[in-house]
């Protein structure tokens, strides 16, 4: 090959190496390596590499030849001169070298004929290509001087055909380069829009332009490497080894005509004046009235998918020190950014509004790690008449048109912090005023067409919100914190929902953060969300005659004889429990324990309920495991 490559770069030709048995430049930028010196060509071929032959200032007409393509017959058709230097390819088609300017490479300018010129390479006589590699070439094969003879000179009215390669304008990008909206673009173009290369079919030309294409939306080098590897090669047949993807992406980079960005929105809309949009208020429903038959629409809209209706009421349970109202931040940041939030992201980015009817004091410090996010807060006092409502409810509404004039977002989630602070909960023991409280909640959720949450506490001992039943039972969903004393881990899960599925979200801890000094120089913290999957939940004291329950597992394994490591039936688990606990209050003051045993034990996981056959059984090999 050494040969090969100094025999035609004595003929004036600029060589370069190509991987063995292969098309494909060894160096990425190959295009700087092409020499005629033979002191480097010397140098360069100490293995047996291919000989690539750079196409500037000359014409090399590809006739192709093989599925049956009419090549040699396209370049009579187009009248050019047929006796020059030509090239045999493996495939039985030819390369006819003709001398003239350098013009742009083009596919297919007649059929089955391709030009290659500037930046453009051919492989030189002697180069072979290995069997197998190339499903257009299975068999392999070798370049062949087909026709020695003179470069003769490519007609002036072809070369005005094919068009002057254009200069290289500046790569200034004319944009930011990689922002989300961009990205976006870019990942849309590639998945849908570019055409993948088809080997055989001009592919280099089209992984070129699909390139050419993502830099055009002010994408950087690196950035449109990963992306056309995640969202473009796959689509190709067959997909590009990695290293020559990086080859194509980078020759675009260097030859792509214009700058960065060009065809962007930040650079096509640049100057135009978009009029602020004027706040409405969501439609009122054309019917009060929903009627048997009527069509049904089940694309249901949502706030977090499956997780938070786009409208309605929710409770956000916790005791106190348990972090509810970072976590209520947390979501807050999750809405306005898109991210995700326990795994689901949110169906669109909106603004939240949180009314602090305590924590005020620390309210600002915890706000101001958010950044410019479409999130306000504002201490309320006590909403417990209707002339207080109405102007908290104008003051919400001029907030929220602020949020969509300065970042084109709606106002998705009012928080109340807490319900029993604020006072649109008089009695929290009286179902009447829980009722209120929920009906004054929902009056909020259908003016603005949002989730209201409110967040409350649970009972001192045991779980649910604390309170009389109309308020759990009339808001639509509520989430729970679960937090032993002393732990840092949290557990969040959804215990209700009219919509939703309800179950374990995951976990998450409260990292410290500095976030300034006082005029004394000392450090003012606040708290982070760092979110886990970890779903076991360990709730409240462990039921008086817990011990005696897992005693009971025992005794009814011997009154079943099982083993020790076998499941336990309900019925017998109950009996033997029954026997060895003695209560004043006779059966159902047993029945009641049995209960509170069996569903703290399946809740903190050291109990496993198994149904089989309609019977239920036990297992508590969770808790030894």
């Amino acid at each position: 090959m050494r040969e090969a490559a100094l025999a035609w770069a004595a003929r004036g030709f600029r060589v370069f190496r190509c991987k063995p048995g292969r098309k494909e430049p060894v160096a990425s930028r190959w295009f700087a390596e092409a020499t005629s010196n033979p002191e480097e060509i010397e140098r360069m071929w100490a293995r047996d590499y291919n000989v690539g032959v750079l196409c500037d200032d000359m014409i090399v007409v590809d006739c192709d030849v093989k599925h049956g393509k009419q090549g040699l017959a396209s370049f009579i058709d187009l009248e050019l001169p047929g006796d020059t230097l030509a090239v045999k390819t493996p495939t039985g088609g030819v390369h006819f070298y003709l001398a003239g300017p350098s013009t742009r490479n083009r596919a297919e300018i007649a059929p089955g004929v391709d030009i290659r010129s500037a930046h453009g390479y051919v492989l030189a006589p002697g180069s072979r290509l290995a069997p197998g590699v190339y499903n257009t070439c299975p068999a392999g094969g070798e370049y062949v001087l087909w026709q020695d003879a003179e470069m003769q000179p490519c007609p002036q009215e072809f070369v005005e055909r094919i068009g002057a390669p254009r200069e290289r304008q500046s790569s200034n990008p004319l944009v930011d380069l990689d922002t989300e909206a961009n990205v976006a673009l870019a990942v849309e173009y590639l998945e849908d829009q570019a055409e993948p290369a088809i080997e055989g079919c001009g592919g280099d030309q089209t992984t070129f332009a699909a390139a050419c294409g993502v830099r055009d939306f002010g994408i950087s080098e690196d950035l449109c490497y990963e992306l056309m590897l995640d969202h473009y090669n796959d689509r190709c047949a067959p997909p590009w080894e990695p290293d020559h993807l990086r080859i194509k992406v980078e020759n675009a980079y260097t030859y792509a005509l214009g700058q960065p960005g060009a065809k962007s929105p930040g650079h096509l809309f640049e100057g135009v004046s978009v009029p602020e949009p004027e706040y409405r208020k969501p439609a009122a429903p054309k019917s009060a009235w929903i009627r048997a038959g009527d069509p049904v629409v089940f694309d249901r809209q949502w706030l977090l998918f499956d997780k938070l209706p786009r409208v309605g009421t929710a409770l956000m349970v916790a005791p106190s020190n348990a972090g509810k109202t970072f976590l209520t931040l947390e979501l807050a940041r999750a809405l306005a950014t898109g991210e995700t939030f326990f795994g689901s992201e949110p169906d669109e980015k909106v603004g939240t509004i949180i009314l602090a009817a305590e924590g005020v004091a620390g309210l600002g410090s915890r706000m101001s790690t958010l950044g410019d996010l479409p999130v306000a807060a504002r201490p309320v006092g006590l909403l417990c008449d209707e002339k207080t409502v109405e102007r908290l409810t104008k003051e919400i509404a001029e907030e929220a048109e602020r949020m969509e004039l300065m970042h084109g977002t709606r106002l998705g989630l009012i928080v109340v912090d807490t319900l029993a602070a604020s006072g649109l909960l008089s009695d929290e023991n009286s179902n009447t005023e829980c009722a209120k409280a929920v009906k004054a909640l929902e009056r909020w959720a259908m003016h603005f067409g949002c989730l209201v949450m409110a967040t409350h506490h649970p009972p001192k001992n045991g779980s649910g919100a604390r309170g009389a039943s109309a308020l759990h039972a009339g808001v639509d969903t509520v989430v729970e914190i679960f937090h032993e004393p002393g732990r840092e881990v949290r557990y969040v899960e959804c215990t209700k929902s009219r919509e939703a599925r309800t179950g374990k979200w995951g976990s998450f801890t409260l990292i410290p953060r500095t976030i300034g000094f006082d005029s004394r120089g000392r450090e003012v913290t606040t708290c982070e969300v760092s979110m886990g999957t970890e779903t076991k939940v360990v709730i409240g004291k462990m039921p008086k005659h817990y011990d005696r329950f897992i005693e009971a597992l025992e005794h009814a394994r011997v009154d079943e004889q099982i083993g020790k490591r076998e499941k336990v039936p309900k019925e017998a688990a109950r009996a033997a429990f029954g026997r060895i606990v003695h209560f004043k209050g006779g059966t159902g003051s047993a029945t009641n324990a049995f209960k509170e045993c069996v569903a703290w034990g399946e809740k903190s996981g050291g109990l496993e309920i198994i149904i089989e056959n309609g019977q239920e059984f036990f297992s508590d090999q969770a808790k030894e495991e």
